[in-house]
């Protein structure tokens, strides 16, 4: 493949992109109706499309999720194979069925890559604390003081029971130096 040129893709010929797009056809099933290359359209669409053609083609897959959705609705509702005759019987056709179900998920899935704020999953977080209840929020500071011998590390009073707590303060006596 070839460089590819600002001509590679007429104006008429890119209207008609999008508008095979919106009817709900994927990027190579549009290319190919056109007789162009998938990756070239891409690599036109990056390179030499104007911002009035970019936002044209996103309006155009935002505006085909909405027909998927028509098309999935359509299947969906569409009950016309869901029974068969067997030996005389009516039964549930589980292979139309199952199909009916893969072409709903794919318009679905395609759907969601197109206008993902539409219908894409939403994805939240939500955060709690203990019980369900409101987070707790401490805050703590801590103060590294290093042993260089000069500075003796601050001491830190534990707080005291009013049971254990002695009536009347206590003097100690200093420590006698041995002989």
């Amino acid at each position: 493949m070839g460089e590819i040129s600002p001509a590679y893709l007429s104006e008429s010929d890119f209207d008609e992109y999008c508008d095979l797009l919106i009817d709900g056809m994927t990027t190579r099933q549009a290319s190919e109706k056109l007789n162009k290359s998938r990756q070239n359209i891409a690599k036109w669409l990056n390179r030499y499309a104007t911002d009035d053609q970019r936002d044209q083609y996103a309006r155009a897959l935002e505006f085909s999720a909405d027909f998927l959705i028509d098309d999935a609705k359509e299947i969906a509702d569409d009950s016309s194979g869901d029974e068969k005759i067997v030996r005389g019987e009516r039964v549930l056709n589980r292979e139309f069925a199952h199909r009916s179900q893969i072409r709903v998920d794919i318009r679905k899935f395609m759907a969601s890559k197109r206008n993902s704020k539409r219908y894409g999953d939403k994805i939240s977080q939500e955060l709690t604390g203990k019980d369900g209840g409101a987070i707790e929020i401490k805050n703590a500071v801590s103060i590294y003081i290093p042993d260089n011998q000069r500075d003796p590390a601050p001491q830190i009073a534990e707080p005291q029971d009013s049971e254990s707590a002695p009536d009347e303060p206590t003097a100690e006596k200093p420590e006698q130096p041995k002989e």
